[in-house]
């Protein structure tokens, strides 16, 4: 594999990170569909739409309704309590919701960091488990033949905006532009961990920062 050909790759990945664009084999598309056996309280979450492209500010989005959200700044949102009716017929789901508001200049300094990861921890349990945000990308896609003929010069723009980066101090990453972001997921299509009964911790990590740690609580009825 020759030095342009890596750089391809992982431009690819940087910009799947910047923007959100990829492939999806595995969403959960649409409102939750399986309301007779699993309640989420907050009542909110039960309307709101799940998937790797709901990126759109929901009422449970933190921020809402206003989408504030400070610069470099990285907040979660999740049911506190969630009840499981039907063990047989539920499609086990833990609605994230999941705000964001980083800067240019912490993405690029913080640019090997740039996988957002979800942990979650039993309580009473040592084990933590995690899992990226990521979706797969369709092999159908032939990946290389879809970059421009000035890639190469978008690349050295990339490198030079990295390198500038890790000479700013942690205050000057909270300088220049930034825009809220947001993501409204089904934990469990990104983290492999039982469904069952139990108090849950989670939180998210992202370009160096993160986010709060909220608590879930799964019933089963």
């Amino acid at each position: 594999m020759n030095k342009l050909y890596s750089k391809y790759i992982l431009l690819f990945w940087v910009i799947l990170s910047l923007n959100g664009n990829a492939v999806s084999y595995n969403q959960y598309k649409g409102k939750i569909k399986n309301m007779k056996t699993i309640q989420f309280l907050p009542k909110e979450f039960n309307e709101i739409k799940l998937g790797y492209y709901e990126n759109e500010m929901s009422v449970c989005s933190p921020g809402y309704p206003d989408d504030t959200v400070e610069i470099n700044t990285l907040l979660i949102n999740i049911p506190h309590t969630i009840i499981s009716k039907d063990r047989k017929s539920c499609t086990p789901v833990i609605p994230l919701c999941i705000t964001s508001g980083l800067s240019d200049k912490r993405y690029y300094k913080y640019y090997n960091l740039s996988a957002k990861i979800i942990y979650v921890k039993k309580e009473g349990e040592e084990v933590i488990y995690s899992g990226q945000i990521v979706e797969q990308i369709s092999t159908e896609w032939d990946v290389l033949n879809e970059f421009p003929p000035d890639m190469e010069d978008f690349i050295k723009e990339e490198e030079t905006n990295i390198a500038e980066a890790q000479l700013y101090s942690d205050e000057e990453l909270n300088e220049g532009t930034y825009s809220p972001r947001h993501a409204n997921l089904n934990l469990l299509d990104y983290v492999d961990m039982p469904f069952l009964p139990g108090k849950y911790e989670v939180w998210v990590t992202f370009s160096g920062l993160e986010s709060n740690h909220m608590f879930v609580e799964i019933i089963r009825e």
